[in-house]
C-alpha cells in the first residue's frame, strides 16, 4: 500500500471512529454519574495530554516519530554536516518548508507542534477540572462535542484536501488537541459509559498516531515534490 493511500485509510478509519462516537452519544440513556469511572478516564486522559504536550515541546523527538531523525531545535543546529542544508523548526531550511514554521521571539518553530502543545495544556487544564472538579460542559447541550469532532477532522484533513498555511496550522493543531477532550468529556458526561469512554481513548491515540502518520507523508511529499539540489531527499531516504 502506498503512503498516499495508508494516509487516506487513516484518515478514514479516524473520522468513521468519529462519526460511530457521535451516533453512540447522541444515543445515550439517561446518565448515572459514576466517580470510579470517571477517575480512571481522568487519569488516562491526563496522562495523554502530559505526553503529547512533552513530544510537542521536544522538536528533535518529535521529528524522530514524524520522519527527520536527525533534525534539532531551531538553535540545536545552523546546519547538517554532509547533508548540505540548514535546519528550522526541525525541518529542512528551504521555502517548500516555510510554510510548515512560525517564528516567536526570534526563534524559528514548528506550527504544528506549538499548536499541540498549548492544545494539549488547554485540554489537561479542562480534564483537571471535568473529571476531578465540578465543571460541566454545557450540560444537555451537544455543541461542545460537534465543536470537539469538528476540530478533530480539521486537523487531520490539514495536510490534504485543506493544504493549511503556517497562520492556520497553529490554531488547527491547538483545536486538534482540545476537541479530543470536548469529544472525551461530551460522551462521558451524556453516556456515563466505561466502554463508550475506553473506546474514545483508544480512538484518541489512534487519531494522534494519524496526525503523526499524515505528517510524515506530508514531508515525503514536500520534499519529493522539490527539485533543487540540497541533501532533503537524500536526508529523508535515509532515516
Amino acid at each position: 500500500m502506498s503512503n498516499v493511500a495508508l494516509s487516506r485509510f487513516l484518515v478514514a478509519v479516524s473520522l468513521f471512529g468519529l462519526a460511530v462516537s457521535a451516533c453512540a452519544v447522541v444515543g445515550s440513556p439517561a446518565p448515572t454519574d459514576d466517580i470510579q469511572r470517571k477517575t480512571l478516564i481522568g487519569l488516562t486522559f491526563s496522562a495523554v495530554c502530559l505526553l503529547g504536550t512533552v513530544a510537542a515541546l521536544r522538536p528533535r523527538q518529535c521529528s524522530r516519530m514524524m520522519g527527520f531523525g536527525q533534525a534539532g531545535s531551531p538553535t540545536a543546529r545552523s546546519s547538517e554536516v554532509g547533508w548540505g542544508f540548514g535546519i528550522m523548526g526541525h525541518h529542512p531550511a528551504c521555502s517548500p518548508f516555510q510554510r510548515h514554521v512560525i517564528s516567536i521571539r526570534g526563534r524559528v518553530l514548528c506550527a504544528g507542534c506549538v499548536g499541540l502543545s498549548g492544545g494539549g495544556i488547554a485540554a489537561f487544564g479542562g480534564a483537571i477540572l471535568y473529571f476531578f472538579g465540578d465543571l460541566h460542559v454545557w450540560r444537555g447541550s451537544l455543541l461542545p462535542f460537534w465543536l470537539g469532532a469538528l476540530g478533530v477532522a480539521v486537523g487531520l484533513l490539514q495536510f490534504w484536501p485543506l493544504k493549511l498555511g503556517r497562520r492556520a496550522r497553529l490554531p488547527a493543531n491547538a483545536w486538534f488537541a482540545f476537541g479530543a477532550f470536548l469529544v472525551l468529556a461530551k460522551a462521558d458526561e451524556m453516556g456515563q459509559s466505561l466502554g463508550l469512554d475506553l473506546f474514545l481513548l483508544v480512538l484518541i491515540g489512534f487519531w494522534i498516531m494519524t496526525r503523526i502518520a499524515l505528517a510524515g507523508w506530508d514531508h515525503e511529499r514536500t520534499c519529493g515534490a522539490c527539485t533543487a539540489p540540497c541533501g532533503g531527499r537524500r536526508y529523508l531516504s535515509a532515516l
